[in-house]
């Protein structure tokens, strides 16, 4: 069998992070050449995954749209900077910048429009509103255009939306007609059809470790949002990577000019010195010495990939059904892109000499989603973590950095074959930038401290307040404990009881209900111990899409 390597190697990972199941296809030119499918799409039947199981590919979405408003791009239908409220009527980006800065396509493209980050998390059983009217309302810019890269979904709903009103039609249909029936994408749709199947998504509980399916939840507009709505199979996107890197043919049908390819794999917006940044629809960043052209795709049930070494004419589809799965994705795609080059799956670090980490070792707060790193050094050599809401783990996920002729890069973990770049300017705290998101990281503190030992002998009656790191910001919270009970304050809840309370030894778990306007209800989960003369743990907030550990850290009051 060819690719045996790799086999081994994904069963391994599998094995390793609990993964229900995976499919994955590698192409070399412009057909596929490898593909399988591991595991289960469903652990009530035992379904098997295969190469032809749908899936929801979540963000890996946004390329895909991309390539079909770039067809109109090819017809000279828009300029890439031209201000984008120009094509449009009925909605306009509202931008208070616009007379100096307005937002063009280029910085939809490229997550430079001053959009915000997506908070909008729409209610299942919701009744969807059409796309124009949700965009009418979310389309408000909150900082100057043309500036900081900042991942903007809303930015790529206007994109899709772009695509459809170019052609004088809804994005799905142009979506259907202009490029996935030309490229026999048979198995992707915007909605998925009456009659048609696909895998169950599941999130991996940090509290109690079990898996949890919470069935298909709706994107909340007509026609489903183009950020991140479609469903597909890694056949089908092998079909898509092959025309990327066939010049935008495939098959003997042309989809997009070779000049408007190539312009969508080279970088509009760098991030970083040494470390890319984003092309047009993609992120494009090098790796293994070369330049890796991807999307990544993350919900809380999914975790997809898309990537390609573009000169060497090399790619990879993976779709995994478990939400959070970074260092599975990282270490798998890297690997295939690896074998197919016929190169060793892992790259061998070579030793640390005496390198000048310390000065970069502490704890770093990322530019968007929650997500925080902590880079420590044992013995010489540094490590990075990629820790908060998108990983499932309490102690998070770890990658291995090694420098190579003046470039960082990564083995193991979630950074596992990207590059990345460290800055330390004088009189600035140290940054790093890099990974398959444009992500900046900034050194907000010291390393942690490893906490002492849990003081079984405290007596925890009285009351506690601190706060809870969420993605959203602190929360306040609050306990009073005594008499057998606990109260707790939090969001909605008020002195509400904690239920399934267990208290002694200094430790204390339970739950209690809650609710966050627009995003829903949350079943909140505590873990805590007494430890350094704090109450300090975990917050599992569960709600309709998953589940989201945070760190908790309280302080006696009374």
């Amino acid at each position: 069998m060819p690719f045996e390597a790799l086999d081994e190697l994904i069963r391994r990972q599998m094995e390793a992070d609990g993964l229900p199941g995976l499919a994955i296809a590698l192409v070399r030119g412009g057909e596929t050449v490898w593909s399988r499918g591991y595991g289960v799409a469903d652990l009530g039947t035992n379904e098997p995954v295969t190469p032809q199981s749908v899936f929801s590919i979540q963000s890996v979405t946004k390329p895909v749209v991309t390539t079909a408003l770039m067809q109109h791009y090819a017809r000279g239908a828009f300029d890439l900077d031209a201000p984008v409220n120009g094509y449009l009527s009925g909605i306009q980006v509202q931008n208070a910048w616009e007379a100096e800065r307005p937002v063009t396509i280029r910085n939809l493209l490229t997550h430079t429009s001053g959009l915000p980050v997506d908070g909008t998390l729409i209610p299942p059983g919701s009744e969807p509103q059409p796309l124009e009217e949700f965009l009418a309302a979310m389309l408000k810019t909150e900082r100057a255009p043309g500036g900081a890269m900042i991942y903007a979904n809303y930015g790529y709903d206007l994109t899709g939306y772009l695509a459809g009103r170019f052609a004088e039609t809804s994005y799905d249909v142009y979506l259907r007609d202009s490029l996935l029936a030309p490229l026999g994408m048979r198995s992707t749709y915007v909605e998925l059809p009456e009659g048609a199947s696909m895998v169950n998504g599941y999130y991996r509980s940090a509290y109690d470790g079990q898996l949890y399916a919470p069935g298909y939840l709706e994107w909340g507009t007509r026609p489903s949002r183009p950020c991140g709505c479609l469903l597909s199979t890694v056949e089908d996107l092998g079909h898509f990577l092959g025309a990327h890197l066939s010049g935008g043919v495939y098959e003997g049908q042309r989809v997009l000019k070779q000049e408007t390819v190539a312009d969508m794999h080279r970088v509009h917006a760098a991030l970083a010195p040494l470390c890319g940044g984003m092309g047009l629809g993609f992120r494009v960043t090098p790796s293994n010495g070369r330049t890796l052209v991807c999307h990544g795709g993350d919900g809380t049930t999914f975790t997809d990939f898309i990537g390609m070494y573009p000169d060497e004419r090399a790619g990879v589809a993976l779709l995994i059904n478990m939400g959070r799965a970074q260092s599975a994705r990282s270490v798998i795609a890297n690997a295939a892109l690896r074998a197919l080059l016929g190169e060793p799956l892992v790259a061998e670090a070579p030793r640390a000499k005496g390198e000048d980490w310390p000065r970069f070792s502490g704890r770093y707060a990322s530019s968007f989603w929650g997500i925080d790193s902590v880079l420590t050094v044992d013995g010489g050599a540094p490590a990075v973590s990629f820790e908060g809401a998108f990983s499932w783990r309490d102690e998070g996920e770890v990658s291995r950095l090694y420098r190579e002729g003046g470039v960082v890069r990564a083995i193991d973990g979630p950074f596992a074959g990207f590059d990345l770049s460290f800055s330390a300017p004088p009189g600035a705290p140290p940054s790093f930038f890099g990974g398959l998101y444009p992500f900046r990281f900034d050194r907000v503190a010291d390393v942690p401290r490893p906490p002492g030992p849990v003081d079984e002998s405290a007596d925890l009656a009285g009351a506690w307040r601190g706060t809870v790191r969420s993605p959203l910001g602190p929360v306040p919270v609050s306990l009073v404990i005594g008499g057998g009970s606990v109260a707790v304050s939090a969001l909605s809840a008020h002195d509400a009881p904690l239920e399934e309370l267990a208290i002694g030894r200094g430790r204390l778990t339970g739950r209690f209900d809650a609710s966050v306007p627009g995003l829903g209800d949350f079943r909140v989960f505590l873990r805590l111990v007494a430890v350094d003369g704090k109450l300090a743990g975990k917050a599992y907030a569960r709600y309709a899409f998953g589940e989201v550990p945070m760190p908790v850290e309280l302080e006696r009051t009374a």
